[in-house]
């Protein structure tokens, strides 16, 4: 169960300086944060898969701290009713030379995932690729950036892809942090 703690430490790390009580215990931080979370460890396929009504169903064997925080990302999506991923889906992140990243791309005028930003286009920098069904969704993209925002995984490229993901996360954040967390 260490990756789990693993994970959880990551999002109190990232989450700690939103929290209007300072002498919040990380726990109770994670719990707002996520809501209930129940981890149930007897899934028999690959990965993990979440649901709405707060359960994530991992296989042991594929479990790890960024897929465990790829599917915390949802949680906190649905503890947001989707607005985060609403945010990404309406919004486009585009890099400093003004190409498309992510988002609702003028040229087709709907969602369009790009792995730019990501140091690579499959584990360990993203848990939904292109052979899971849903990849070019803001859903899923929501939730693999939610787990590099909180890991610090973004590419390292100053006005890149990866910088413009990032700052996006920091800058919607603090926004939704404070509707958990209240004013």
């Amino acid at each position: 169960m260490n990756k789990l703690y693993d994970a959880a430490q990551a999002v109190n790390s990232r989450s700690a300086g939103f929290a209007p009580d300072r002498s919040m215990s990380s726990q109770d931080l994670v719990h707002a944060v996520l809501g209930d979370i129940t981890l149930d460890l007897g899934f028999g396929g690959r990965g993990c898969q979440s649901s709405h009504l707060g359960t994530t169903t991992c296989n042991p064997a594929d479990m790890d701290v960024g897929l465990l925080l790829h599917e915390f990302g949802h949680h906190f999506d649905w503890g947001l009713g989707g607005g985060p991923s609403a945010d990404l889906a309406e919004g486009e992140i585009t890099d400093t030379a003004g190409n498309h990243v992510t988002g609702k791309d003028p040229d087709i005028e709907d969602f369009q995932r790009t792995f730019s930003g990501y140091r690579c286009s499959s584990v360990p920098c993203v848990y939904a690729g292109k052979k899971h069904p849903q990849w070019n969704t803001p859903y899923e993209d929501f939730a693999d950036m939610y787990s590099n925002w909180t890991t610090r995984g973004f590419a390292d490229d100053i006005g890149g892809a990866g910088s413009a993901r990032n700052i996006w996360m920091e800058v919607h954040m603090p926004g939704w942090l404070a509707e958990i967390f209240g004013p």
